[in-house]
């Protein structure tokens, strides 16, 4: 069991301000200290030993003589007193930059319990980008459990007949939180650290090699803006875990047809958004244009096996009700103690009695002052203590307001985006006197959106015909767009079709019976059917006959429970 080392003279305080200004120190240093008037401190500092002892070394100052002489070895601006705590990172860098080093103030037992987790959760996260330093070999042993739930920023582990344990995201992945690495009876598999009951689940992390491998040309995916001006976006595919992470830029004219568009108006840091694959490892490549609205996409992968998407679909501007209620204001209470002098009557005469009785009125008088400051200091102390907690109220406030404003902006970006980048926006087309050749204007469109110009070789357009039944079906089918079935033509015509999920492509049968025969033609010629829709009522499909020498003759787009070819 790790525990605080206590610091209570001033040497000890002069070893550890020596200690911690070492530039060979390899293990971070937490720091806490006791505040004027009490006996202890308000962070829990045997609480951050007990969880991260073995990693950090973690220290509590409990005596003012000991606070100043640590103030005074430290350089300015880095000390910690007061019933604050600090924690000191490996390296010197703290001592240029002093926000790599915050000081967290406790004023009361709420403030400790919330620092006292920060201060755990920042102590697992410098040990983490310092390279794990252990103070010493404890047992462990590689073990298996389900996730029951979250606590204080940790995933809680229910171990096969060990109990329970926790998992720090800070020791798993760097900018993760629990919640985006676990869920709720998910199986994990790490190795468990006797001493301090916590779990390593490292080695599980998927590798981008394993999590993007079922991705395929065609693909809709979800991807995270990572950087966006006004010509580029660069979007994140799947973050650094054991390799480094997968970034993939895209231009303006592969985001939105109107060059006078400004991609940071659709947009921003941190949203997630719909792209379709069109160039897979080792050389990603992705566009954000001519993706439906009912086009399926591709589950995202987690980062540990059976956990959560690592990114999700979502507002990520939304607004969360605060967890800190309003503190009703205590006004401080001051009260002098004085003690009663029981003195036996002089008997020295009248002239002693006298000046006795001056000298006690002259007490009284200053009793009497020093009553009255007292009084008003405590009223200053209660009207500063009134203030702060009208401070934190406001401060609660602006983080309302500012969220809800992020949250409609954000929500009005994502309309915008989907605006320019949906396929069903109202685009003016050339009209063509021929129905066939319009047709082929905009498949040949649609092939030159999905595939740019460095992918066209790799996926050229096959010739194919249109069948004598094609374009009136083309025209009498509603509920769908031109668009739509162009760029499924374009699918199967370079042979991708099949690849993905959502066109369900598969021989046409004669009825919806599994053992129907399949529909083919005296020529040799085999029918098949892909989906234009899923997941609508009456979903449309597409029948197209692969004829023996490989040519592709389009037949009709019907309905779901059409089985005529």
């Amino acid at each position: 069991m790790y525990e605080a080392t206590i610091v209570a003279d001033e040497q000890s305080a002069k070893d550890l301000a020596k200690a911690i200004q070492n530039p060979r120190r390899i293990r971070p240093v937490v720091v806490t200290t006791v505040a004027i008037g009490q006996s202890n401190s308000w962070i829990d500092a045997d609480q951050i030993a007990s969880q991260a002892g073995d990693l950090v070394d973690v220290f509590v100052i409990t005596t003012m003589d000991a606070s100043w002489e640590f103030a005074r070895q430290m350089p300015e601006g880095i000390a910690v007193y007061g019933g604050a705590g600090r924690i000191y990172p490996t390296g010197t860098s703290y001592l240029i930059d002093k926000f790599l080093s915050p000081l967290h103030m406790a004023l009361d037992a709420r403030d400790g319990t919330r620092i006292t987790q920060k201060l755990i959760s920042e102590a697992l996260a410098m040990s983490f980008q310092s390279g794990h330093a252990s103070s010493a070999t404890v047992e462990q042993k590689r073990v298996e459990g389900s996730v029951k739930g979250f606590v204080a920023g940790r995933a809680m582990v229910e171990l096969q007949g060990r109990g329970y344990a926790f998992v720090a995201p800070e020791l798993t992945l760097a900018n993760f939180m629990a919640e985006e690495l676990f869920q709720v009876r998910q199986k994990v598999t790490g190795v468990l650290n006797f001493e301090t009951n916590r779990l390593d689940v490292v080695e599980s992390l998927k590798s981008h090699h394993e999590a993007l491998a079922e991705y395929q040309i065609g693909d809709v995916v979800l991807a995270k803006v990572q950087d966006v001006s006004e010509d580029l976006v660069t979007l994140l595919l799947y973050p650094a875990v054991i390799e480094s992470e997968i970034r993939v830029s895209v231009p303006k004219e592969m985001v939105t047809g109107n060059p006078l568009d400004d991609l940071r108006d659709l947009m921003s840091l941190g949203d997630v958004v719909r792209s379709r694959v069109i160039g897979v490892s080792p050389n990603w490549a992705l566009v954000l244009m001519e993706i439906d609205d009912d086009e399926v996409v591709v589950p995202t992968p987690s980062l540990l096996p059976n956990g959560p998407a690592w990114i999700n679909e979502v507002d990520p501007y939304s607004l969360r009700e605060l967890d800190e209620n309003l503190a009703s204001s205590k006004p401080v209470e001051s009260e002098l103690s004085q003690e009663e002098i029981l003195e036996e009557p002089p008997k020295h005469g009248r002239k002693l009695t006298e000046q006795l009785l001056l000298t006690i009125e002259n007490k009284n008088a200053q009793t009497s002052n020093l009553k009255n400051q007292v009084v008003t200091l405590g009223s200053h102390l209660e009207q500063a203590e009134q203030d702060r907690q009208l401070l934190r109220w406001e401060l609660r406030e602006l983080k309302r307001d500012f969220n809800l404003l992020e949250s409609t902006v954000a929500k009005l970006r994502a309309k915008l985006r989907k605006s320019k980048t949906s396929k069903n926006q109202s685009t003016e087309l050339p009209v063509f006197a021929d129905l066939e050749v319009g047709f082929r204007y905009l498949v040949m469109t649609q092939w030159a959106i999905r595939f740019p110009g460095s992918q066209q070789k790799e996926w050229p357009l096959k010739d194919f015909t249109l069948g004598s039944k094609f374009l009136d079906s083309l025209e009498n089918l509603q509920g769908i767009s031109k668009e739509k079935v162009a760029d499924v033509v374009v699918e199967i015509a370079t042979g991708i079709a099949s690849d993905l999920a959502g066109r369900e492509v598969h021989r046409l049968r004669e009825g919806a019976a599994g053992d129907a025969r399949h529909v083919t033609r005296e020529d040799g010629a085999v029918c098949w059917r892909a989906s234009l829709q899923v997941g609508t009522s009456s979903a449309r499909r597409i029948h197209y006959w692969i004829l023996p020498g490989g040519t592709i003759e389009f037949s009709r787009v019907t309905v779901h429970d059409d089985f005529l070819p």
